[in-house]
């Protein structure tokens, strides 16, 4: 569908179906189909406890795919509470991760649910698809608990 440029309309003139679906409705999908700012977005959320006694970053349920069409910065914003079982000896650590990279690690030592959001920009993302996880573990010897738990992509076309 090709852009028709928008008609002058004179005074008494007679407006048919085929002159507004031109003019309007063609154009405003002309108008939509080739906008050059899409926005989009992923989802995940658990509400569920989940815990883990690996030294290694292990999945938790939360993980986002999304699928860009044009270069964008993606905004990713996670949300969790986390604690250790065993107190400041044996830390817990939550990440962000893509797939091939740790792109964000945070960190708590306290046997209460330390409750926190973090956000990580990572612009000049091609287009593509994109999977990011949320993971955490425990130093050693003990339990690391992770609650709560969310995350959204955002890609935003640059």
């Amino acid at each position: 569908m090709a852009w028709t440029t928008p008609r002058t309309w004179a005074v008494n003139q007679q407006l048919t179906a085929a002159l507004m679906n031109q003019h309007v409705r063609d154009n405003l999908s002309y108008l939509y189909d080739n906008m050059q700012r899409k926005l989009v977005t992923g989802y995940d959320y658990d509400v569920n406890k989940q815990s883990t006694t690996s030294t290694s970053y292990t999945d938790t349920t939360i993980s986002v795919k999304i699928t860009t069409t044009l270069q964008c910065t993606l905004l990713i914003i996670a949300h969790a509470k986390l604690r250790t079982q065993g107190g400041g000896s044996y830390p817990a650590y939550a990440a962000i991760h893509n797939g091939t990279t740790q792109l964000l690690e945070r960190t708590v030592a306290l046997q209460e649910y330390s409750e926190e959001t973090w956000v990580l920009r990572v612009p000049g993302q091609a287009a593509g698809v994109y999977t990011y996880k949320l993971q955490f573990k425990i130093t050693s010897g003990s339990t690391a608990w992770l609650d709560d738990a969310g995350m959204i992509v955002i890609a935003i076309p640059e």
